[in-house]
């Protein structure tokens, strides 16, 4: 009798057991899925984002290597002594005065980093990559490029005047009676020419690093998909 107990009492402990592991077998294949449908949805979301990183970058790169031609042609013209037209300058002024930040990071990035969901990707260059992104924008958003702009643009501003529209923000396109000889002779403004040169060049570098990561991101989605 006793030992019939104890039968029925190791049947019973191994039906259990037994019964605990397919549980979490089946718990872990559920969350397995679920982590893969997840992982394709972040995926998904990354690559329409980064579509829209990539378009925005290669129209502030196009913008700001206008600009930096722009500056380097005033310049070259303004050393050489050779005659320049105040309409010219003032277009080639205008268009250098330009600048634009690049995009901020992806809000689907954000969102895994501060979810914690990054380890999703299974892709580890994919995940590498992201990183790269994300340490390129925190570096160029630790640059003062406002101040500097600030600065450069006080020391131009008095060879210049901007045409009155109350209703409407000041903008390049404001610019009117640039003073040519003016700023030449002013060493302040004309170093400040200088650093504008160098900071819409800086930009444009800028920009084309983060496009190249920008598109090898979606060069390694795909990349996932296909494995």
């Amino acid at each position: 009798m006793k030992n019939q107990n104890w039968f029925a009492i190791w049947i019973d402990l191994i039906i259990v057991i037994v019964g605990v592991f397919i549980g979490m077998e089946i718990a872990n294949w559920y969350q397995d899925q679920s982590d893969r449908v997840g992982a394709q949805r972040l995926i998904t979301r990354l690559e329409e984002d980064f579509e829209d990183r990539k378009a925005e970058l290669n129209r502030l790169s196009e913008i700001h290597y206008e600009a930096t031609v722009a500056v380097d042609s005033l310049l070259t013209t303004l050393e050489s002594g050779d005659a320049l037209s105040k309409d010219a300058a003032l277009t080639k002024l205008q268009s250098g005065l330009y600048i634009e930040s690049p995009p901020s990071l992806p809000i689907s990035f954000l969102e895994m980093v501060s979810s914690g969901r990054l380890d999703l990707l299974d892709e580890t260059r994919l995940r590498a990559t992201l990183r790269r992104v994300q340490a390129l924008v925190t570096a160029y958003e630790s640059v003062p490029f406002s101040v500097n702009f600030t600065d450069i643009h006080a020391a131009i501003r008095p060879h210049y005047r901007l045409t009155r529209q109350p209703s409407q923000q000041p903008s390049a396109e404001s610019l009117e009676q640039f003073d040519v000889e003016g700023l030449w002779a002013d060493k302040q403004a004309k170093n400040a020419l200088y650093e504008l040169y160098d900071m819409q060049r800086l930009a444009q570098i800028w920009i084309q690093a983060d496009l190249k990561l920008s598109q090898r991101v979606l060069e390694e989605i795909t990349v996932s998909r296909s494995e």
